[in-house]
């Protein structure tokens, strides 16, 4: 069985009924919280009638199972946001599905079809994701310019290192599982980070290059897990439409592609019709 997992600070309605769809095709469906101060009541109801799960989990509960900071570019106090908390639950709480798929609720997903033919085209993929950019060296200044190897901790997770934007990306339960097995293997030094950036935040020193900059980021470190563990790995072209900015066009944009970003929400099901218009004629 596959899994959808939703990572938002608070969902909208047109997010909740969008995603619901995927629980009619079978797949279960989650909705990771962000704000744990939201208020579900409204939600809970349509979530129970869609088929549909939204979880909320306390930040202490995830930084504990190591399971912190993953995200390097969301200043999040306590460390702990919607990505901590997915893969904290896929990866300690719920072991069910053979893959889960994780999309930030500011990619565009034109149509429940697109996830499911992908699913079928590429199959037991480990990691299904926009690239797989390959720093065999571990080189510092490697050639593709990406300038977050520098937060790679080598004394624990040596070269080669591999990345790729995962603003909507599908891990396999051997994934999940190797993730899992590194955090725990390394839980004291991680624990040891993680003293080390409270104590820097709390000094005020967050410019320093030290040792807060080290942390297991969602961008290398399914990647760089999978080349170590000999897991495969699928560059989709379905996800090319997945990159780190861009001002998209509705009118050059198709229906078998996924987007990241288009942050105005209100616009989804607005290109959905669009996008969905257009494969009909």
């Amino acid at each position: 069985m596959n899994a959808i997992a939703v990572l938002t600070v608070t969902p909208t309605d047109d997010q909740l009924e969008f995603y619901s769809g995927f629980a009619q095709l079978g797949y279960r469906v989650f909705v990771f919280i962000d704000d744990n101060n939201f208020n579900l009541d409204n939600a809970l109801v349509k979530a129970k009638n869609a088929g549909f799960s939204l979880i909320q989990i306390k930040e202490y509960e995830c930084r504990s199972a190591g399971f912190f900071n993953f995200n390097a570019t969301f200043r999040k106090r306590g460390g702990c946001a919607a990505w901590d908390k997915a893969l904290y639950y896929f990866c300690c709480r719920d072991l069910s599905d053979d893959n889960v798929w994780l999309i930030e609720d500011d990619v565009f997903v034109p149509s429940h079809e697109i996830i499911v033919a992908i699913d079928r085209k590429y199959g037991n993929a480990d990691i299904i994701s926009a690239d797989n950019i390959v720093n065999k060296y571990g080189a510092l200044d490697d050639q593709d310019g990406w300038p977050w190897w520098r937060l790679v901790p080598k004394t624990i997770l040596p070269p080669p290192w591999a990345h790729s934007m995962v603003c909507a990306v599908r891990l396999s339960r051997k994934m999940l599982t190797a993730l899992d097995a590194f955090i725990r293997s390394n839980s004291n030094t991680l624990r040891f980070i993680n003293t080390v950036i409270s104590v820097i935040k709390v000094a005020g020193l967050l410019r320093q290059k030290s040792l807060w900059r080290k942390r297991l980021y969602i961008e290398y470190i399914f990647h760089t897990l999978a080349l170590h563990n000999q897991l495969s790995v699928i560059k989709a072209q379905e996800l090319s439409g997945v990159v780190y900015r861009k001002d998209w066009n509705v009118l050059k944009m198709n229906s078998e592609t996924i987007y990241h970003p288009l942050k105005d929400s209100n616009l989804h099901p607005r290109y959905r019709k669009i996008l969905n218009q257009d494969t009909t004629k």
